[in-house]
């Protein structure tokens, strides 16, 4: 599939690992925070957990000066988000393909600005394992662990930078425990509902490489679908943001 919006390509296979629109929401969801004084100074991003190299493609249409580093442990996605970036016409957007717990022996300490993840949802050991590897490392923690992408997301990050993720909101506890003893702060959070009426699925989170205490700001539910199937008229809106359909 080919998804345009201006020079934007994003294909993916047919078959194994496909992104979703979880991954338009995470992009959407990314603010540029700037100190002040150096409003012209380039941010450095780093997408961990990359696939395709939806997420962080999908800032760099906004935010095209953003220099981007993608990290995707298997070989065939790695090329793929290099294909997507090249196709695109994306310049400082260079991808690693690399387990990204190695990622302190790959990146010095405080390197980057901003780090995106769209992980492994699901614990390994709980629900069934897909018989795809792609799709099995994509949906379950086989080669990294929540705790882990959040001690390694610290390492990379300077001092006040920025961590963004979306996740099962089911483990909403066990990922605030992780930033507190990580150094983070949350300041921004998002619930995603399948329907109108449910409980939350998901969260969005943004925080802070910061131990200085803030009020999180709580974003307006996203209800994903109207009726279970269709969705809904605001991820439409999100959606045609970047996507021709």
């Amino acid at each position: 599939m080919t998804t345009a919006a201006g020079k934007l390509t994003l294909d993916q296979d047919v078959e194994g690992y496909r992104f979703s629109q979880d991954s338009f929401l995470l992009a959407d969801f990314f603010r540029l925070n700037r100190p002040m004084g150096v409003e012209n100074a380039q941010t450095s991003l780093i997408d961990l957990c990359a696939g395709s190299g939806v997420v962080s493609m999908l800032i760099k249409t906004r935010h095209p000066d953003i220099r981007v580093t993608a990290v995707e442990i298997s070989p065939s996605l790695a090329r793929k988000a290099l294909s997507n970036a090249r196709a695109s016409g994306a310049d400082n957007y260079n991808v690693v393909c690399g387990d990204i717990m190695d990622c302190p022996t790959l990146f010095r300490g405080g390197h980057f600005e901003v780090v995106v993840c769209n992980p492994p949802y699901k614990k390994a050991g709980t629900g069934r394992i897909n018989p795809c590897p792609e799709k099995a490392l994509a949906r379950h923690e086989i080669k990294m662990t929540l705790a882990g992408m959040v001690s390694v997301s610290a390492h990379l990050l300077k001092p006040g930078g920025s961590l963004l993720l979306v996740m099962l909101h089911e483990r909403r506890g066990e990922y605030t425990r992780l930033l507190k003893e990580n150094g983070f702060t949350e300041t921004r959070t998002c619930n995603l509902l399948k329907s109108p009426n449910d409980t939350p699925w998901l969260f969005i989170s943004e925080a802070r490489l910061s131990d200085n205490p803030a009020p999180v700001v709580q974003e307006p539910d996203i209800t994903l679908t109207m009726d279970g199937t269709a969705r809904s008229d605001r991820v439409e809106r999100i959606l045609r943001k970047y996507a021709r359909a």
